[in-house]
């Protein structure tokens, strides 16, 4: 069971963004491909600036999850809104893996990274993965950049990313 307060209000706000996605696509769970997308289309975030330093271009990501999403079943309801999402079991897997992932950097909340390494990791090799697979991002080479990027430090509080 994800708790919310675990994570840093960036991973906060990328799972408020999943859910938006979730809405606009008319799907009726949140799962990994609306997950990916909010974290690339985070302002100045983490992601962005990991892929930047692999050489990627979040453009094409974004485009290519879009294209996932839309190949997602529709729902539709009389009322004219959506169910509240809920969170798939694939992207409960990723928050597990995400929450392992912050033990193991002995970091103390669930950071973008995590989620973003956790995605790499995806068992069911779903179309986040594949995407992620495809464009050359790989679990090592974000440990790479991560390293680079971030050093020694910890998350150790809920806004590491200011």
């Amino acid at each position: 069971m994800l708790d919310i307060n675990k994570l840093t209000e960036k991973t906060q706000e990328a799972l408020m963004a999943a859910q938006q996605h979730v809405e606009a696509y008319q799907n009726n769970y949140i799962d990994n491909e609306h997950m990916l997308l909010a974290l690339l289309e985070q302002p100045q975030g983490v992601t962005t600036e990991l892929l930047k330093k692999l050489d990627k271009d979040p453009a094409k990501l974004i485009s290519r999850t879009q294209q996932e999403l839309n190949k997602l079943p529709k729902i539709t309801s009389n009322t004219g809104d959506v169910n509240r999402a809920y969170l798939s079991n694939r992207l409960n897997r990723v928050f597990s893996l995400a929450d392992q992932e912050a033990r193991r950097m002995k970091d103390e909340f669930i950071s973008v990274e995590h989620v973003l390494i956790a995605l790499t990791d995806d068992q069911d090799r779903g179309p986040a993965f594949q995407i992620l697979r495809e464009a050359g991002i790989t679990r090592d080479a974000l440990y790479q950049v991560l390293t680079m990027v971030r050093g020694k430090q910890r998350v150790t509080d809920k806004n590491p990313e200011a």
